[in-house]
């Protein structure tokens, strides 16, 4: 018995540490080229590649490790009803961006949005064949709560749903803020995890992105909440809230199926961990809740259209498109999963044949041109990921002459191109830094004390970076596993700023000696 343990734990150990050596691959790759480089987005969604001066970036590490050296002498805890305050204050600022820049939705947001008006009118022409929720029936959760929103929030129903991601955003802060003090045990790092991901602005814009970004981040992280009380007090109403939220999640954004996977995986670990096997009822109630809500949506949709659920364009599209060139970057949307979808007569099978036909012509390609293949990723890796605004100024740009309606100058400002647009791109470009940077040095310190659950924010990032190589690429899913980094990053300071100044002690002893 003993030795199985001792196996078990030493199986543990290998897992994090091949975790945590892929996690500090990519975050390094990540932090150098932050630094030394980084990219923009217009309002086409067409990528610059720009370069950055890393003396700036190396000033800017320098003070932030500096500052947390001051916050670490820091003996009281901040006051609550301060936090409360801020917070209060932040809501209010958001509610009054919303309403101020009276964003109408763009892209796929606006046919969702639009589409929702027909069906209150009775008219359910975009489920015919050709037609929009027919390529793109995994956007049907996302219809069915605009649809349902509709009746609460009337005409302007797209405000409505701005202010409501305004409150998911609340919920996803304080749950990271949550899981950031189970993780750690350490209430200075959860209340300045807290503060960083107020100071991380590109997530705010995202509140005018009425797309199922946030609402689907949410669940996912109540979700992770109540897994982690489930596997601490294995109360069964945890674990059913859990289940139902990871199946909301996925439902307002199908790219969340990355979570339960992550979650899983940390499930798995625990396993073999502390050899729990019940664990392997945690894993079927999640899969059931992921289940229940995919076969669910369409039942609904059913009742109220009365039309069908289709298979639609098949997921591969997005892969193959994902390995293509296009005009805005490597891996970006260049239209072929519609194009596929419509020259195969809109037959799911015969447009899997072709997709599947196409993917080994892209596979053959980057076998025959490695110097190509390499350069392909990189640049698809890096307008990802290393685009600081995460395309939070795109959301606001790209209207329609005939849609525009006179914006307030600071509107116009901030998400214009101009000199306020511009500061805010260096201020997001050195904060990308300061967290990636934060992040490496918290894994580097803490690489032989780390336990499977602080793990569990880079098992979500991890999924996503890899996921992503392959996939359609966008920043607008890349930022939802970059703010995770945040705890790491705030955690990172905090130790490396106390060891350097114990270091400093210790030298300035030794000289007065």
């Amino acid at each position: 018995m003993v030795i199985s343990v001792e196996i078990n734990k030493k199986i543990e150990k290998i897992i994090i540490y091949a975790v945590e050596i892929i996690f500090i691959f990519i975050l390094s790759f990540l932090t150098i080229e932050s630094m030394f480089r980084s990219c923009s987005i217009t309002s086409s969604e067409t990528t610059t590649y720009l370069f950055d001066n890393p003396i700036i970036h190396i000033i800017t590490i320098s003070i932030t490790i500096f500052i947390f050296s001051k916050i670490n002498k820091i003996k009281k805890d901040i006051d609550k009803k301060i936090v409360i305050g801020l917070v209060c204050i932040w809501g209010l600022i958001s509610a009054i961006w919303i309403f101020m820049s009276n964003l109408y939705p763009r892209a796929d947001q606006r046919y969702i949005y639009n589409i929702t008006l027909q069906m209150k009118k009775g008219i359910f022409d975009s489920f015919e064949i050709g037609k929009y929720m027919v390529a793109n029936p995994h956007q049907l959760g996302l219809l069915l709560y605009e649809y349902i929103f509709s009746f609460i929030f009337g005409v302007k129903n797209y405000l409505g749903l701005q202010l409501i991601n305004v409150v998911a955003l609340f919920i996803t802060y304080f749950s990271i803020y949550k899981l950031t003090t189970y993780m750690f045990k350490d209430k200075k790092t959860s209340i300045c995890t807290l503060i960083g991901l107020f100071l991380f602005i590109p997530m705010w814009f995202y509140i005018t992105f009425i797309y199922g970004n946030i609402i689907g981040l949410m669940f996912s992280m109540i979700s992770l909440v109540f897994i982690l009380k489930y596997l601490e007090k294995n109360k069964i109403v945890y674990l059913i809230t859990a289940s139902i939220c990871i199946g909301l999640a996925i439902m307002f954004k199908s790219n969340y199926l990355i979570m339960l996977i992550a979650i899983v995986c940390i499930i798995i670990l625990d396993m073999i961990s502390n050899k729990k096997i019940n664990n392997i009822g945690i894993i079927i109630a999640l899969i059931l809740g992921y289940l229940v809500m995919k076969i669910l949506v369409p039942i609904i949709a059913f009742e109220i259209t009365g039309k069908e659920k289709v298979k639609g364009i098949p997921m591969l599209a997005y892969v193959e498109m994902g390995i293509q060139e296009g005009t805005r970057a490597p891996g970006w949307y260049n239209g072929y999963n519609r194009k596929v979808y419509a020259n195969n007569k809109y037959d799911y099978e015969k447009t899997t044949i072709q997709v599947k036909k196409d993917i080994k012509e892209s596979i053959s390609n980057f076998k025959n041109n490695p110097k190509y293949t390499v350069e392909f990723f990189y640049k698809k890796v890096v307008s990802q990921w290393n685009n600081p605004t995460f395309q939070c100024f795109w959301i606001g740009r790209g209207i329609k002459d005939a849609e525009k309606k006179v914006k307030p100058a600071i509107v116009r400002a901030i998400n214009g191109n101009g000199k306020t647009n511009k500061i805010l791109f260096e201020y997001t470009n050195i904060i990308q830094t300061i967290i990636l940077f934060g992040a490496t040095i918290c894994i580097l310190i803490n690489f032989k004390k780390i336990n499977g659950k602080q793990l569990v924010f880079a098992v979500m990032f991890i999924g996503g970076f890899l996921f992503h190589i392959v996939w359609e690429a966008k920043c607008q899913y890349t930022i939802s596993y970059f703010i995770l980094l945040i705890p790491y990053s705030i955690r990172g300071y905090l130790q490396l700023s106390k060891k350097i100044q114990e270091f400093l002690n210790n030298k300035y002893k030794k000289l007065i000696k």
